[in-house]
């Protein structure tokens, strides 16, 4: 079952509420570092939840078609993403130098360098109009 939330964002001098939809397809949210048993995945964590960027979310947040990526859906507090800087609403555009097209590019990408015994991830976020590059590094499993 999908439950329907709407997320408020501060960006630039405009809000903007994204609805987000939790729970339902595969498709939907894909989940790194959730603090909830076996759903989280093996290996360190960083602390964020990553989301498609569907049609709806690319209108609420007025991006362009050519904006590829995952969106950060939500940043768990005390876990090294939050502490890095990395906020809801960010769009990763590419992991440690390697461009993203989705939340599971963004995934798999994480995972793999955690996997490579590398001891932070380089996240490049687009925050509103600005592009920034953000260094996390990962939390012991």
């Amino acid at each position: 079952m999908e439950r329907v939330s709407t997320l408020r964002l501060g960006l630039a001098a405009a809000r903007v509420d994204l609805k987000v939809g939790v729970g339902g397809s595969a498709g939907g949210m894909k989940e790194l570092a959730s603090t909830e048993g076996d759903r989280a995945p093996a290996g360190p964590r960083i602390g964020i939840s990553l989301a498609d960027i569907t049609p709806d979310v690319r209108g609420q947040m007025g991006l362009s078609d050519d904006v590829k990526g995952a969106i950060v859906a939500g940043v768990s507090a005390d876990k090294p993403a939050a502490e890095a800087g990395v906020k809801t609403g960010d769009i990763i555009l590419s992991v440690s130098g390697k461009a993203v097209h989705n939340a599971s590019d963004a995934k798999n990408a994480i995972v793999a360098l955690a996997k490579s015994d590398k001891k932070s991830v380089l996240l490049l976020v687009q925050r509103g109009d600005n592009k920034i590059f953000v260094a996390v590094p990962f939390a012991a499993a």
